[in-house]
């Protein structure tokens, strides 16, 4: 079974904008997971915004005053095992009902920062499960592997991160096109 996940980096979620943007994506991508990030928003004003989406589960890892934040929301029909989360990243199983082994998937949103992204990195490399066990990483990882890839933010000469390239080729990851 394919399940359809949409990430986004909604750059926060407290506006009315958001939340009409948010339902028109869902109704017309039908999504059983969506991954939001850059929220900006926490606690209970978190709490009330999740609870109107549309999706009756979810974990999330709490902005940090008016930055960061993940929010991981899934519908019934999916079943997430959380194994681990951080400021980053939240790492887990996602099962259905037709497959019970799963599928490791871990949703990032990285660090602004180049040594705490180098750290996050590390740390998305050891968390392998090995047994050539199917596996997602998805996200927003704040770097780039193509020059032609940046768009918008601070433009440098050159903003391919070759710390981000060697990542993704030592932990064997394929960069999957974007829509959107």
């Amino acid at each position: 079974m394919m399940i359809k996940i949409l990430f986004w980096n909604c750059q926060g979620a407290v506006s009315q904008s958001f939340r009409r943007i948010f339902k028109d994506m869902i109704s017309r991508n039908k999504p059983q997971v969506a991954v939001l990030m850059e929220t900006r928003v926490s606690k209970r004003a978190a709490d009330s915004i999740v609870h109107n989406l549309g999706f009756p589960n979810s974990i999330r890892v709490e902005a940090q005053e008016f930055s960061g934040g993940i929010w991981l929301l899934w519908k019934g029909n999916i079943y997430m095992d959380i194994l681990q989360a951080s400021k980053q990243f939240i790492h887990g199983r996602r099962k259905t009902k037709v497959n019970e082994k799963g599928i490791i998937s871990t949703v990032v949103y990285a660090s602004h920062r180049v040594e705490k992204r180098k750290m996050l990195w590390s740390k998305i490399h050891q968390l392998d499960p090995g047994n050539n066990e199917a596996c997602v990483v998805g996200g927003d990882f704040n770097a780039i592997l193509k020059q032609n890839e940046m768009r918008g933010g601070k433009q440098r000469r050159n903003g391919v991160s070759r710390s981000f390239t060697d990542f993704v080729f030592d932990t064997c990851l394929h960069d999957v096109k974007t829509l959107g």
